[in-house]
């Protein structure tokens, strides 16, 4: 019967320290994508190439990359959202003119 405290305490221990380390990648004053640049000074901090403002998951790195698709994905990796974007498979014809705005091989 004694193994249950055992188990529980370590359990919550692992979870607290899983919960410090997390809380400290994120926190204003710490660096997370190690660049040199505080978090709260840094306009990518998770260093995915998108900026906080644009990325829809700014401590996660390489998220906004799976996500290509989508009003909140960035189909040609400018850092601009799909939705926001004029120009959103990159290929320098806008959106408005373009017959296939998601596909830069066919204008």
């Amino acid at each position: 019967m004694q193994r249950k405290p055992l188990f529980a305490a370590l359990v919550a221990g692992s979870l607290l320290t899983l919960g410090s380390l997390a809380q400290a990648q994120y926190a204003p004053h710490h660096d997370l994508d190690r660049d040199g640049i505080r978090n709260s000074q840094d306009r990518d901090r998770d260093g995915d190439g998108i900026r906080n403002a644009q990325d829809p998951n700014p401590n996660v790195p390489n998220i906004a990359r799976v996500q290509r698709n989508g009003p909140n994905g960035d189909l040609d990796r400018d850092g601009i959202r799909n939705r926001h974007d004029r120009d959103r498979d990159g290929d320098g014809i806008a959106n408005a003119r373009d017959r296939y705005p998601d596909n830069r091989r066919y204008s």
